[in-house]
């Protein structure tokens, strides 16, 4: 068995970008070393200090990245701050997706009675969100008749 530096390093695939974890990684592609984030382990090694209350972030976005250069300290709010000056926010998601989608968007009598009678037979709203491709908040203000009221449940 190698040194921990040897058995470490053979788990990544250098790029000319990013550094990939190559090794295990958990469900949101963050490479696991020994029952640690990969990323952290990186970091340590580089640059010998590792606060337990910090986040290691990646500049490059890329969640199995362990390139020292392209991670640095932060908490979560650097994190969340990061994340949205990037635009890959959840809510710049919606934002965006709501903005594209949404504006204006008229409904049928027809699919505000299916989205009324479905969820008043139990049909959850999700189902119906992703079914008619809506809001959760249209859903809800359809099923709660806080909008399309003039549509008579047939």
């Amino acid at each position: 068995m190698g040194t921990f530096d040897e058995e470490f390093y053979k788990r990544i695939s250098k790029t000319d970008i990013c550094w990939n974890w190559i090794g295990n990684r958990n469900s949101e592609g963050y490479g696991i070393f020994k029952g640690h984030l990969a990323h952290r382990v990186a970091f340590l090694n580089a640059y010998n200090r590792l606060d337990k209350d910090k986040l290691i972030c990646h500049r490059c976005d890329n969640p199995s990245c362990v390139r020292p250069d392209h991670l640095f300290e932060g908490t979560y709010f650097d994190n969340s701050k990061d994340c949205y000056a990037k635009g890959r926010s959840n809510i710049d998601k919606v934002r965006n997706y709501t903005k594209r989608s949404y504006v204006n968007r008229k409904l049928s009598g027809e699919q505000v009675n299916d989205i009324r009678n479905s969820c008043k037979n139990g049909t959850r709203q999700v189902t119906m969100i992703k079914k008619h491709n809506l809001t959760r908040s249209c859903v809800s203000s359809i099923v709660n008749y806080r909008t399309y009221k003039d549509v008579i449940l047939l």
